[in-house]
């Protein structure tokens, strides 16, 4: 540490985070746990209060990890318990609606809030997915008046409850101000972090053992399979393509959410019926990626696809393409506006034809291609989980001095 800094810049920071690590946690699992090793590496102190999971994601296992929690109507109060020994200058709690459990444990997340302030220290909440109102019904079918009317009220709690709030993009930001009614000065943008520059691996070798043949043109659409991801506009763009370029080839890597497996399934195949018969032996449904072979997928991919409908999310996975140095389009969400500047890679939502044609802009054009590849490795550099954690500590030692207010 240097010197001449200010003392509260010097400070070690010691963090308890609560956030679910297990199979169940998704992609809040690897953002917590790669947020944790940067900032160990920047010499905070970090302890994680898991939920009692089993080891089903890479991430939920870990010197660090103290699983204490169950998702059920509990954790809350199992919360508080752990927390009451008060070792820590800053919690940090990171909410996704589902995370805790289902519709019930999403109600009681402002009680973990109140709990946890009475411990007496500064309470930072990142929100994970801000759900404009309006767009629930894309997001969970069947949604109704008290849904909206429940979420409304528990990010108005979420606000008063946290010393502050993170959130991925400004437009998330605007969107708790301005529909919610959030306090501005407690809400705070940090962007969603990326290891920069990560390897693929050779694009022979890994179509081999993808067993993907080395001619073909294949687009990769990667993660969980939720309807409001856009699959369909996906899979109609690739039909209309495939029917003008017989090298072509969808991947829509990506397992059901583990929140709702049932569902999931009936989805899965619904998707699956979506393809024309002649085409089903060139759309392939990988299912999940482990971790250790996204190098492979992303090796063996010429273009990305991230298809959302709404601005629930920043996206992980276009930011783990654009650090692979794959060339990467998304659709025109005010979330990816800023990670994809040029407007010629952005497509409208739900528009297939318009996704098709921007699809073939880039297939067609190998320079076109390259050049989208390193725009998009250039801008992951500025979101690199260094950069990310270095944010999050500034943050932290605010709050944590003495005198700062609640």
């Amino acid at each position: 540490m240097n010197p001449t800094e200010p003392p509260e810049e010097r400070r070690r920071i010691r963090l308890r985070t609560i956030a679910a690590m297990s199979g169940t946690g998704g992609g809040i699992a690897s953002y917590v746990s790669y947020l944790t090793s940067a900032l160990e590496g920047a010499g905070a102190e970090v302890e994680i209060q898991s939920d009692r999971g089993g080891p089903e994601s890479p991430f939920a296992l870990g010197a660090n990890r103290r699983p204490v929690w169950d998702r059920d109507p509990r954790y809350p109060f199992e919360n508080l318990r752990a927390t009451r020994d008060g070792g820590f200058d800053v919690l940090h709690v990171h909410h996704e609606f589902t995370e805790f459990g289902g519709p019930a444990t999403a109600m009681e997340f402002p009680l973990l809030l109140l709990f946890l302030r009475l411990c007496g220290r500064p309470v930072v909440t990142t929100i994970h997915g801000v759900v404009p109102t309006e767009e629930l019904s894309r997001i969970e079918p069947g949604a109704g008046r008290m849904t909206r009317a429940g979420l409304r009220l528990v990010t108005r709690w979420i606000g008063r409850l946290s010393d502050q709030v993170i959130v991925h993009d400004d437009h998330f930001r605007a969107v708790l101000v301005d529909r919610y009614g959030l306090d501005g000065i407690r809400v705070r943008t940090i962007p969603h972090g990326v290891h920069a520059d990560l390897p693929v691996s050779d694009r022979v070798l890994a179509r081999r053992r993808l067993g993907i043949d080395g001619e073909a043109r294949v687009i990769l659409s990667l993660g969980y399979l939720a309807r409001y991801k856009g699959l369909e506009t996906i899979i109609d763009a690739f039909v209309a393509l495939a029917r003008e370029d017989p090298k072509l080839l969808l991947l829509l890597a990506g397992g059901a959410p583990a929140r709702s497996a049932e569902s999931g399934a009936a989805y899965l195949q619904a998707l699956r019926e979506r393809v024309p018969p002649e085409l089903r032996d060139r759309v392939r449904f990988p299912g999940r990626v482990p971790e250790e072979s996204l190098p492979d997928y992303f090796g063996a991919t010429d273009l990305v696809v991230v298809g959302h409908l709404v601005p629930l999310a920043s996206s992980g996975i276009l930011a783990l393409a654009q650090a692979h140095g794959r060339a990467t389009i998304a659709s025109d969400l005010p979330q990816f506006a800023t990670v994809v500047p040029d407007p010629r890679a952005r497509f409208p939502p739900g528009n297939p034809e318009a996704l098709a044609a921007t699809m073939r802009r880039y297939l067609q054009d190998p320079e076109a291609l390259a050049r989208l590849a390193s725009e998009g490795r250039a801008e992951a550099a500025r979101r690199d989980w260094k950069v990310v954690a270095g944010q999050h500590l500034k943050l932290y030692r605010e709050l944590a001095r003495p005198g700062a207010p609640p």
